[in-house]
């Protein structure tokens, strides 16, 4: 199984940690792991973070290849992958100050080889398409 997260590393801290479980038979360069652990989409304020988290709920939709299972105010969450190797994604939405959130995904398919985007890649598009939503970068 190869799993993509990104996790908060302590109460104030915005650093992301990558880490990858398994082998995957193409590994992800090292570009793609820094873009990805660099550039965690966060916003503040209400509007920044409805436009982000409705990004985020408009990319799993378009992107994923397992239906969506659980969708609260703060997670979105698919099926859990198959022997057929579709993506799975999990999106939580982290408090981070008074006022803003970061969008973590966890990106993960069965075994080495997804249908459609690997989960690197998938990481990385969701990570770009959530902070463009946002005005970020």
């Amino acid at each position: 199984m190869l799993v993509v997260r990104i996790a908060l590393v302590g109460v104030i801290t915005v650093l992301g940690i990558l880490a990858i479980v398994g082998s995957a038979s193409n590994p992800p360069s090292q570009a793609t792991v820094s873009e990805v652990r660099n550039n965690i989409p966060s916003c503040s304020g209400a509007a920044q973070c409805a436009r982000m988290w409705s990004a985020a709920q408009a990319w799993l939709a378009n992107n994923a290849g397992m239906k969506l299972q659980i969708a609260t105010d703060s997670i979105l969450e698919t099926y859990n992958s198959t022997s057929y190797s579709r993506l799975a994604v999990k999106v939580v939405k982290e408090p981070v100050g008074a006022d803003g959130y970061r969008f973590v995904i966890t990106t993960f398919c069965m075994d080495n080889s997804c249908i459609g985007p690997d989960p690197w890649a998938a990481a990385l598009d969701f990570t770009r398409t959530v902070n463009v939503a946002g005005g970020n970068k």
